[in-house]
């Protein structure tokens, strides 16, 4: 850097204080004495620099990349004057994250899934890696939002990613609306891909199911199996189930799915699954050692679940000839078998966790019908 050009920075009058790890910092004597610049911040010799907030959004700590303090001031300044996508408004960075402060706010008061803050997160990424971040939201058309979807499908996303991918970025921009950002929601006038679903895609049959518990030798997968098979529960309900869910008595038992320390039921609502003859029978020979019912050996991390079960998975069902079957056909499985014996669909829908109308919509079809119509004979 020139002389001429330090000196000019440095005749520059801030009533800002540069800070050390939130603290004010006492710079000495020098250049770093006499100016100060918000938002500079010297953490480990190192120089950072972050914009002020602009609407409630709080921009990340960018390094500098610097331990010396008038190249740090230099930079700042630059950065201070030219701001980029991520800090104006109406770009789709910029509205992109105003939303998702606002959902995770949600999140945190326990209105809505940490699971669809998620799905958030990784559609709006894709949207912006499309669109790109510098554009502005009031450029975006349904014509642009139906190129996005004709790519995902021709990158080979199923009916019902590209279903919920829609859905999701429907949401942002219904948001954009209520915020008056914008007019209207373009994706509102698009429909939604029809996703048929066969039974095979669907569920297993009891042979199928009892099949892969027979062939698997990890005693970990096994018990995911049957809590998945006989008791319904999701991928994340089975990693975080803890022994206090488990109830016994002579001949029978439950599954209480409630809330823990690190775990939030889908909707907030609690449930109990009672144990049938062949979950109680498994269930009480095992010994459930630590925090949580499967692998309390791993904490959680940095990671979405506390250990990754897909590719143990992936091997069975491959080894079983069944590629198809997931951690979600179990729950699947589960609920359609219930339904074919002759179980109310509302039972059902009790011990899912999920709704009386979108349990009746998927499983009404798997009830057995000769029985309901020679009911009035």
């Amino acid at each position: 850097m020139c002389f001429t050009g330090f000196w000019h920075i440095t005749q520059i009058k801030m009533k800002n204080v540069v800070k050390k790890s939130g603290q004010k910092l006492r710079l000495g004597d020098g250049a770093e004495g006499k100016l100060r610049v918000k938002g500079l911040t010297r953490i480990g010799g190192w120089f950072y620099y972050r914009p002020c907030q602009i609407d409630g959004v709080r921009p990340k700590r960018v390094a500098l990349d610097t331990q010396k303090f008038e190249v740090a001031v230099q930079l700042a300044l630059e950065m201070k004057r030219g701001r980029g996508a991520e800090f104006t408004p109406g770009t789709l960075v910029f509205e992109g994250g105003r939303f998702l402060q606002v959902r995770k706010a949600l999140v945190a008061e326990g209105k809505m899934s940490a699971w669809t803050y998620d799905s958030d997160v990784s559609v709006l990424k894709l949207f912006r890696e499309f669109v790109g971040d510098e554009v502005l939201v009031s450029l975006i058309t349904e014509k642009r939002v139906e190129a996005w979807l004709a790519k995902l499908r021709k990158e080979g996303k199923s009916k019902s990613t590209v279903r919920t991918y829609l859905l999701r970025l429907h949401a942002f921009l219904a948001w954009l609306v209520e915020e008056e950002v914008l007019p209207r929601n373009v994706a509102g006038g698009i429909e939604l891909p029809m996703v048929k679903v066969t039974r095979a895609d669907r569920f297993c049959s009891r042979e199928d199911r009892d099949r892969l518990v027979a062939l698997c030798t990890r005693d970990d997968l096994r018990l995911m199996l049957m809590l998945g098979f006989h008791a319904g529960l999701r991928l994340r309900e089975m990693i975080e189930a803890r022994p206090d869910w488990l109830r016994f008595w002579p001949g029978g038992g439950e599954i209480h799915v409630r809330e823990t320390a690190t775990f939030r039921p889908k909707d907030m609502e609690e449930r109990r699954i009672p144990m049938n003859r062949v979950l109680h029978e498994f269930l009480v020979a095992q010994k459930f050692e630590g925090a949580f019912v499967v692998r309390p050996d791993v904490g959680h991390a940095k990671h979405k679940y506390r250990w990754e079960p897909r590719k143990p998975l992936a091997r069975l069902v491959k080894a079983a000839g069944l590629e198809w079957v997931g951690w979600h056909t179990m729950r699947h499985t589960f609920a359609t078998l219930l339904v074919q014996g002759g179980c109310p669909i509302a039972t059902v829908a009790q011990w899912l966790g999920d709704g009386i109308e979108v349990t009746f919509k998927n499983y009404v079809g798997y009830a057995p019908v000769e029985k309901h119509v020679n009911a009035g004979l």
